[in-house]
């Protein structure tokens, strides 16, 4: 039952250390639209920015490659920490046998990921309010540069999400590891309601990417949108 899942959830983060980075309650529930558990984790201690300890973690990785023993024992100590917190989000989630499931969602995901930056991801409009109210960061980025405004106009439109993201402060033009702003992410899929947003919203369409997946070159949005959808 929730009760034996808990504890077996417990017992493995608490004997795998590297457990901790690859998951993290609120992420799995935002992934999952599970609003009750993000609430319930919210009122608790679950940090909206959290995204599985990824600092701690190449802390923890460079430190074990020096021969410092104090640098050693303060990375060991930031992993004992974030173990900690994960345990007591753990305890907050009173059946997460409801959202948390280690085969359910990519570790890597989870591990690398802010909540909102998920729930924008999965198009979790409601995850997405809550988040931004318990003042989740609109600007969060992922190892490549990707904010979840991106991640809306790239993949999905989610032009509702669009601009809760946008009122939530989410920089417009922001540029990604590819050279790409949000808008011209949403052009290149043929999200027109969602150009309509971003342009409403101040969006530059006078940029140019530096990215050369487009068949235009270093184009504009609308001259991305030109060469990708004929």
């Amino acid at each position: 039952g929730p009760t034996d899942f808990h504890n077996s959830i417990k017992a493995h983060v608490m004997a795998t250390p590297d457990a901790v980075y690859r998951i993290t309650t609120l992420g799995e529930a935002a992934v999952r639209n599970d609003c009750s558990a993000i609430q319930r984790l919210l009122s608790g201690r679950a940090d909206p920015n959290d995204h599985g300890h990824r600092d701690a973690r190449r802390r923890y990785t460079k430190a074990m490659k020096k021969t410092d023993f104090e640098t050693k024992r303060e990375a060991a100590q930031a992993m004992d920490d974030a173990r900690e917190r994960l345990t007591a989000d753990l305890e907050l989630a009173k059946d997460p046998g409801q959202f948390f499931d280690l085969q359910g969602v990519s570790g890597d995901d989870l591990g690398l990921c802010s909540p909102l930056w998920l729930a924008a991801h999965y198009g979790h409009a409601k995850c997405v309010d809550l988040l931004l109210n318990a003042k989740a960061n609109p600007a969060w980025e992922d190892d490549d540069g990707t904010t979840a405004l991106h991640e809306c106009a790239r993949w999905w439109g989610h032009e509702d999400i669009t601009q809760q993201l946008i009122d939530g402060g989410a920089p417009i033009d922001a540029i990604d590891g590819q050279g790409e702003t949000a808008l011209m992410c949403a052009a290149a899929g043929g999200y027109t309601a969602t150009v309509r947003v971003l342009l409403c919203a101040g969006a530059d369409a006078t940029l140019r990417t530096s990215s050369t997946r487009f068949g235009c070159g270093y184009g504009t949005a609308m001259e991305i949108a030109e060469s990708e959808l004929k």
